[in-house]
């Protein structure tokens, strides 16, 4: 390699940026990175061995991939025009920039995409110094009194702030709403709105606004709430599937089991529980957002607010349709209007979910909806599930996100299949409570105690007076819908318990193959066992 194109190099970027101490340790790694490449490719060594331009590509593309991505992602150019239109001067200028500031960025290497940021507006800075043919300090790095000093004028004001952040979380015991932490700042980059920053950066920007006391910090995209709302927020799609469930078996319970046109359209009934429950998820969204409004990007809110409207129409509309489909139900001169309305909106809403779990699950849709521009997908893809900068290129395969279904579908028929068709003379050997544990047979039960006339209770009580005894009933069905929501845990333990088990049987797992090995674990049973059981004559 020649040492004095590199040394050259390195000698523009120290005057015109002023990295002295990070120079020296920023030269010997290059060097020994690019040697490491070249040692890679197997090339033999000559009587005057030269540096290989693959080497150079080689460094070049791993040292900056995440910035390429990060340009990708944010849509915008490179520092470069193309890869083919720099020379390998260039490269090594690029590659030795990238080291330079990474090296002399303190903490503020913690936030990747805030170093690319800075690498993008020094890159396109120097370059315009190359293409000058005049070594000039760089303007962003000079400072009021006129000295050079990249340190002071670009790390620091960053250090700064993110120094007077963590100085308020009393020692990890402040709420995640009263501060912003490194993932805070790094996912200010993850918007364009990181240009807003400009450069050289302006100090009165929001993004390095120092925390006030008594003020609440302003956060990135997301907002961790101490709340035991999180509870359904965070698992609302299983809570929204055992509440439909249930739903729908009590139904075909009290309809005897007869599946006709009229229990068909009673069942369509969770339409609007599925719409209730979804906008209360949106609700919590919005509510539990709060604490980052303010700084953050404005397509995280506007997805929030078009999530909030879309999810309350929706239940106000389906809720409305069923209505009438109900009332159709007691007119027999109806023409089945709103049903017809009604299975239409679902059939369509269904087919969307569909098209966008398929766009999302499976690789080669989801490849070909990455390489579509179209904003019609792009639209429902966004509302559908919001894009990150870390972890959009993430997707289990096809056959480990198939074995996880079908380890879902197995619990899940094992619990309806308890929960509905197992009988109580079944059930009295697996728990002393499984009378109770059952719908089915609540369904007499509960409607002899509707049918009951009113009575006179020496204590009056005001919630089941002249409406069916209905506090009777919810003390009858209580267990019941305690004991449903529950026993999930149990079928996913035992289940996990067997496939684990075969998994390890299959693997051999603390298989003992021999008898000497048997004697073996005799003599070392004592010793784990004084180590693993006995206290120390010190703890005692």
């Amino acid at each position: 390699m020649p040492e004095s194109a590199l040394c050259s190099i390195f000698g523009l970027v120290e005057s015109d940026v002023n990295l002295k101490d990070n120079v020296r340790n920023q030269r010997e790694n290059v060097v020994l990175t690019i040697a490491n490449a070249q040692s890679r490719l197997g090339i033999p060594v000559e009587a005057d061995p030269k540096i290989d331009e693959k080497a150079i590509n080689e460094v070049f593309l791993k040292v900056l991939d995440n910035y390429i991505k990060w340009c990708k992602y944010l849509r915008i150019r490179l520092a470069w025009n193309s890869l083919q239109a720099i020379n390998r001067d260039m490269k090594l200028f690029f590659v030795s920039l990238y080291f330079l500031i990474w090296g002399e960025a303190a903490n503020v290497r913690f936030l990747p995409e805030c170093i690319c940021y800075i690498f993008h507006h020094m890159a396109r800075e120097l370059d315009a110094i190359v293409d000058h043919g005049e070594a000039n300090p760089a303007s962003s790095c000079i400072t009021e009194s006129g000295s050079v000093s990249f340190l002071e004028q670009i790390i620091c004001p960053i250090y700064d702030t993110v120094a007077a952040e963590a100085a308020r979380n009393g020692n990890g015991k402040a709420a995640h709403s009263s501060w912003r932490n490194y993932d805070d700042f790094n996912e200010y980059f993850w918007s364009p709105a990181c240009f807003e920053l400009s450069w050289p950066m302006r100090k009165e920007s929001p993004f390095l606004f120092k925390p006030k006391k008594w003020k609440r910090t302003g956060k990135s995209t997301f907002v961790e709430h101490r709340t035991f709302l999180h509870l359904y927020r965070s698992f609302h799609r299983l809570w929204i599937f055992l509440v439909v469930m249930f739903q729908a078996l009590t139904i075909i319970a009290f309809r005897r089991g007869h599946l006709n046109l009229d229990t068909f359209k009673i069942l369509l009934s969770i339409g609007p529980t599925f719409a209730i429950m979804n906008f209360i998820e949106s609700c919590l969204d919005v509510l539990l957002m709060f604490g980052a409004y303010t700084t953050a990007r404005g397509m995280a809110i506007s997805r929030l607010v078009i999530r909030f409207f879309w999810c309350g129409l929706t239940s106000v509309f389906v809720t409305y349709v069923y209505v009438k489909v109900l009332e159709e139900m007691n007119d027999r001169n109806s023409n089945s209007l709103y049903f017809r309305i009604y299975i239409l909106a679902l059939g369509v809403y269904a087919a969307l979910r569909l098209i966008l779990g398929l766009l999302l699950k499976f690789p080669g849709c989801h490849n070909l909806s990455e390489m579509s521009d179209q904003p019609f997908f792009q639209f429902f893809k966004w509302i559908y599930q919001e894009r990150y900068y870390v972890g959009r290129g993430l997707y289990e395969k096809m056959t480990d996100y198939f074995r996880y279904v079908l380890f879902w579908l197995v619990i899940f028929l094992c619990k309806f299949t308890f929960a509905y068709f197992l009988q109580a003379s079944h059930q009295v050997a697996i728990s002393p409570f499984a009378r109770d544990f059952i719908i089915r047979p609540l369904v007499s039960p509960t409607n002899t105690i509707v049918d009951l006339p009113a009575l006179q209770y020496s204590w009056h009580d005001l919630v089941s007076k002249n409406n069916n005894n209905i506090l009777t009933i919810v003390s009858l069905w209580a267990p019941v819908i305690a004991i449903y929501l529950m026993d999930i845990h149990i079928w996913y333990t035992l289940l996990s318990a067997i496939i684990g088990g075969v998994m390890g049987a299959k693997a051999r797992l603390g298989e003992i193959r021999s008898t000497e090995m048997v004697h073996k674990r005799f003599e070392s049973f004592p010793e784990a066992f004084a180590k693993n059981l006995v206290s120390p004559q010190s703890k005692r």
